[in-house]
């Protein structure tokens, strides 16, 4: 039985016994319990989805210690694309010409991967220009890196996570494979960071993990307030390319 049927009680039975959990060690009136026991209960209701949720034809496998989704891989032998949707993270704002993750991530994989990102979209955006940038061309999988923009631009939350699901689904019937860069909580707080999680889980969609944890706090990796430079975005595209590359070996 999928986890798509399951997903909410176990999300709240997660954190329910999560916070029971820091009740015993007398952590319950910790300024920071609520996060922690958001964070216990995600990798909880994940770990509870590895054990029950994966059908025949989708698959798991576990990279680096994370339990990883393996989703859909597009049906036809012809699919090659590989394409990086997002915003100025994937465009590569605060990259010298070369050095934007999909760039650097086509010469580790020695494939060609499309850049897809335009800087300073939302989700709603992005939704807009799928057709044209994504679903006209043959792809493969598609590494989809949104949500901060709709973070800081203050879009409603229902709006940004019912894009964020409508283009993962579209995606999906093309026959792609979708990959879910997750910002992360520390950028995005617990609860919207959470959502996004469900959604993913939901959809049965890979995650990169923290896909800023390796820059963020560190000046000498950024070119502004919240992009990388070069060095920033070869961290990036390490990061991804540890996650999709055995993807890739086993469906070639």
């Amino acid at each position: 039985m999928g986890c798509v049927m399951y997903k909410p009680v176990l999300v709240r039975r997660a954190f329910l016994f999560s916070k029971g959990v820091l009740n015993v060690i007398g952590m319950d009136k910790n300024v920071n319990a609520y996060n922690l026991a958001s964070k216990l209960s995600r990798c909880l209701m994940l770990a509870l989805c590895v054990l029950i949720s994966f059908p025949v034809d989708t698959g798991s496998t576990t990279i680096l210690g994370y339990p990883f989704f393996l989703g859909r891989i597009n049906g036809a032998p012809h699919a090659t694309d590989i394409i990086c949707l997002g915003d100025s993270l994937t465009q590569g704002i605060g990259a010298t010409p070369g050095h934007d993750y999909p760039s650097l991530l086509a010469k580790a994989l020695g494939m060609k991967v499309i850049n897809a990102g335009v800087d300073s979209d939302e989700t709603e955006d992005v939704l807009k220009r799928l057709d044209r940038d994504v679903l006209s061309k043959d792809p493969r999988m598609v590494i989809v890196l949104i949500g901060g923009n709709d973070y800081l631009d203050g879009v409603p939350r229902k709006e940004t996570l019912e894009n964020l699901d409508e283009i993962i689904r579209r995606i999906q019937a093309k026959g792609a494979m979708v990959i879910f860069a997750q910002i992360g909580s520390s950028y995005l707080g617990d609860k919207l960071q959470n959502k996004y999680d469900q959604i993913a889980v939901s959809r049965r969609v890979p995650v990169v993990p923290k896909i800023l944890r390796d820059y963020f706090f560190d000046p000498t990796l950024k070119s502004d307030r919240l992009h990388p430079n070069d060095k920033g975005y070869e961290m990036i595209a390490k990061h991804i390319l540890r996650f999709v590359k055995p993807l890739l070996e086993r469906h070639s």
